[in-house]
């Protein structure tokens, strides 16, 4: 496993993340385990009393994520996958895809 410099992972809820063999996180990333409960979230609500939902991130082998991307929690990054540099990443990426974009949308799927 490659991690680059300035790399951020959710060091209260570390043990979310899981990472493959093989797998390169380049620089200035941000992996979060952890975002704003917005489901009961109304007019005249303070955010900042909101409470925190958690969940995992999981990171199959032989993934290559791009430059200052930020990986949301629940996200799987499917095995051999590319991300894009500055890409935000929310949910499921599919094995052998590229991806980029904010959100981060299937660029091609990665021929045998």
């Amino acid at each position: 496993v490659f991690i680059g410099y300035g790399v951020w992972l959710d060091f209260n809820n570390y043990q979310l993340i899981e990472i493959g063999d093989n797998v390169h996180i380049t620089h200035m990333c941000l992996l979060l385990c952890h975002q704003r409960n917005i489901e009961s979230y109304f007019v005249g609500d303070d955010a900042s009393n909101l409470p925190y939902k958690k969940d995992k991130i999981i990171i199959e082998d032989g993934v290559m994520i791009g430059m200052n991307t930020t990986i949301m929690p629940g996200s799987r990054i499917g095995k051999g996958s590319i991300i894009g540099a500055n890409s935000l990443v929310v949910g499921d990426i599919p094995p052998w895809t590229i991806v980029a974009g904010n959100p981060a949308k299937i660029i091609k799927n990665i021929k045998k």
